[in-house]
């Protein structure tokens, strides 16, 4: 007889967030209080409704930017890091513009995204979420870090009127 061996293999998935966290950030992108907020709430959800991880996004250039009847598009220039020469295509990165809690939560991100190619400086950006200055009030022209997004992402759920289970 042969053994076998039955071992437990830790998932690698994602957890997928709560519909109420994705409301929340629905909600920050129509009515927070500062334009910063709403363009980072609107970031957040679309990054959920492309299934983005952030490292995706901080390889993704504003001026690759699409948006059709259905959906809001950007195009990552690099998404996982591979071996070098190795054959890469562009990462497309689509989001519907379904929503479950506010309508056009999108449109901060559009707009945003929109004087940013207008503006010499940051038209060339090859980052999706710039660093925020210390009171969220203005943009600085760097990208976001990882934990300055997260420690951000939870402080806009926070303050949603929607409630969420703040162990996410």
């Amino acid at each position: 007889t042969a053994l076998v061996v039955i071992g437990f293999v830790k998932q690698k998935r994602a957890i997928a967030p709560p519909l109420e966290a994705v409301q929340a950030l629905e909600e920050r992108a129509m009515n927070a209080s500062t334009s910063v907020d709403r363009f980072a709430s609107s970031f957040f959800r679309w990054c959920i409704g492309c299934s983005a991880r952030f490292s995706d996004t901080m390889h993704t250039q504003p001026a690759s930017f699409h948006e059709t009847k259905d959906t809001v598009e950007f195009t990552a220039w690099q998404t996982k890091s591979v071996d070098a020469g190795a054959v890469h295509r562009p990462q497309p990165l689509i989001s519907p513009t379904t929503f479950f809690h506010s309508k056009l939560w999108w449109k901060e991100l559009v707009d945003v995204t929109k004087a940013r190619l207008k503006d010499p400086i940051s038209c060339k950006d090859d980052f999706m979420l710039p660093c925020p200055n210390q009171s969220r009030t203005a943009f600085v022209p760097k990208p976001c870090s990882n934990s300055k997004a997260i420690r951000w992402l939870r402080a806009l759920i926070a303050t949603s009127s929607v409630k969420v289970d703040p162990s996410i």
